[in-house]
């Protein structure tokens, strides 16, 4: 073999090795710090240093099914910051930029997938040409794209709310045609169900449809012998929609029993969530 090119082979290897051993680290870092995250000001920075972390692994990710995860995994700690930061200005920069981020890693997964028009041969045939590995992770993309984009246009106000329902919505509904509906404790059936709770009437608010989806997440993940999901923002929306219909005594049940429960057991991986949705739930319980 010519020296130069066995020269060059051994440096390609060299170099691909110190890039992927640089993304693991940062990779690590990162997982470390987001599992530090909480509802407080030190748990805010752990979380923002999380994103930043994991920004870092993206960059120097050794391929592009890498650099998906770790951009989705910058996405849910952009979202939790949004969500734990109480500032209206700074939740808007947090979610914008989970958004952005997201729709990055659903691009690199989905060959530049068009949220607002696709249709559903082309979704058919994406996820044919899909990995299951790789569908999941479109799947996660798409979800944070979602939540970020959400909470973007609720902490905006009304009238941008309405302006990215559209957006949202087929963001959802790509997620669903995908077969991904079950994932993140039934998240599309969560965020539309809660969307049209938060949407006036005229622009497609639906308390009927509102019940049909959260009922139907809460009932597909319930905790082993409970009345109430392993999602606390399951029982939360689900409950809010049955007090708006009438039916405070199920509501409280669920929230009731969702409160007692600890969020260890509930699950180990998203106790801060857990945690700070006991709370909201008790809040909530408090207004009826």
């Amino acid at each position: 073999m010519n020296k130069s090119v066995l020269y060059s082979g051994l440096l390609a290897a060299a170099l691909f090795s110190s890039v992927a051993h640089a993304a693991d680290s940062a990779d690590q870092v990162a997982q470390a710090e987001f599992a530090n995250r909480a509802y407080s000001a030190a748990g805010i920075v752990s979380a923002t240093n999380a994103a930043l972390d994991y920004d870092k692994a993206a960059q120097a990710a050794a391929t592009p099914l890498l650099k998906a995860q770790y951009l989705i995994k910058e996405s849910a700690s952009y979202y939790f910051v949004g969500d734990a930061t109480s500032d209206t200005a700074g939740k808007i920069t947090a979610f914008l930029k989970g958004e952005g981020i997201a729709d990055q890693a659903a691009k690199i997964l989905g060959n530049n997938i068009d949220v607002p028009s696709v249709q559903t041969p082309a979704l058919n045939a994406l996820k044919a040409s899909l990995k299951p590995e790789e569908l999941g992770l479109l799947g996660d993309a798409l979800y944070y794209r979602a939540i970020n984009l959400g909470q973007w246009g609720q902490a905006n106000g009304v009238i941008s709310s309405l302006s990215k329902w559209g957006e949202l919505r087929h963001n959802l509904e790509i997620i669903d045609t995908l077969g991904l509906t079950a994932i993140h404790d039934y998240g599309s059936s969560r965020v539309l169900g809660r969307a049209y709770t938060k949407l006036p009437s005229l622009a497609g608010g639906d308390y009927k449809k509102a019940l049909k989806l959260l009922s139907n997440a809460v009932s597909k993940t319930l905790v082993p012998g409970q009345i109430y999901s392993r999602d606390g923002y399951n029982n939360i929306y689900y409950a809010d929609v049955l007090h708006e219909l009438g039916n405070d005594d199920k509501a409280r049940a669920i929230l009731t029993a969702f409160v007692k429960g600890d969020p260890n057991t509930i699950n180990p991986a998203t106790v801060p969530e857990l945690t700070e949705a006991q709370k909201e739930a008790k809040d909530d319980m408090a207004g009826w």
